[in-house]
């Protein structure tokens, strides 16, 4: 009575090396190469994100650059209108008492 039949350990061992190489070959392999694909695309994905938000910030100081000169030109016209005003309302206010004092000679 032998505790280890040779016949039975050799065909166990031939079946064990079956299924590890059809597990390798179908299962492990494939997940694998998935693995590293998605690796590469997460890869790529953080570059173009790192480029993405390069160019916002980008767009972001520009945008705040043409509102801040926005708002200086805005001031500066509404100083010119301010101003222009002020001499259009003297110039009346002048005609208005030159018109006076001519209507008052007369």
């Amino acid at each position: 009575m032998e505790l280890i039949d040779i016949s039975s350990l050799f065909i166990q061992s031939v079946n064990l090396a079956i299924i590890i190489f059809v597990l390798w070959k179908f299962l492990f392999s494939p997940y694998l190469r998935f693995l590293d694909e998605e690796a590469k695309k997460r890869v790529m994905l953080d570059e173009q994100l790192q480029k993405s938000e390069h160019i916002l910030s980008d767009a972001h100081n520009q945008a705040t650059n043409i509102i801040d000169e926005a708002k200086l030109s805005a001031k500066i016209v509404a100083s010119e209108i301010t101003e222009n005003a002020r001499k259009e309302g003297a110039e009346i206010v002048a005609r208005a008492h030159a018109d006076a004092d001519a209507a008052r000679t007369k």
